[in-house]
């Protein structure tokens, strides 16, 4: 699949989630032929990049994070597929992954352009699979100072 078509396809199976509910710790998803009643942000990921061929796409967001790619320097550079991965007030680390970078991983969403992005989350009024403007995502209101790290994995 070449990069457009893989691109237009994460975007579809991430908005055939819309409304899914939110599942914090749900399980890592085997049988892609599953329908997931339930998504935590990283769960979510998981779930979009292996639909469009990724098989080996980590289960955490904190993995995701490392996992092969391009980190892309500053928001105003993102495109649509790339993950936005967020400092919040749940979240891990492992500075092993990041050579000794302290990088505190809370939440992980897919940028669609636009300045909006499609995640699951579990804040304020929002909750499940939703769309929302990077400034308006619920327990981040200040996200250009808690966008920790930006990647691109096609």
């Amino acid at each position: 699949m070449i990069k457009e078509e893989r691109l237009k396809k994460l975007i579809e199976v991430a908005q055939s989630q819309l409304g899914k509910p939110y599942q914090y710790g749900a399980y890592a998803i085997k049988d892609l032929s599953e329908n997931p009643s339930g998504f935590d942000c990283s769960s979510f990921v998981q779930f979009c990049f292996k639909k469009i061929g990724f098989d080996d796409f980590p289960r955490s967001s904190i993995d995701e994070a490392a996992y092969k790619g391009e980190e892309i320097l500053s928001i105003s550079e993102a495109q649509p597929g790339d993950l936005i991965f967020f400092e919040g007030t749940r979240g891990h680390y492992n500075y092993n992954l990041f050579n000794g970078r302290k990088i505190y991983i809370g939440h992980v969403a897919i940028y669609l352009g636009e300045g909006k992005v499609i995640h699951a989350i579990d804040r304020d009024r929002a909750t499940g699979v939703v769309i929302n403007k990077l400034e308006e995502t619920p327990d981040y209101p200040n996200w250009p100072n808690n966008v920790v790290l930006i990647k691109r994995y096609f």
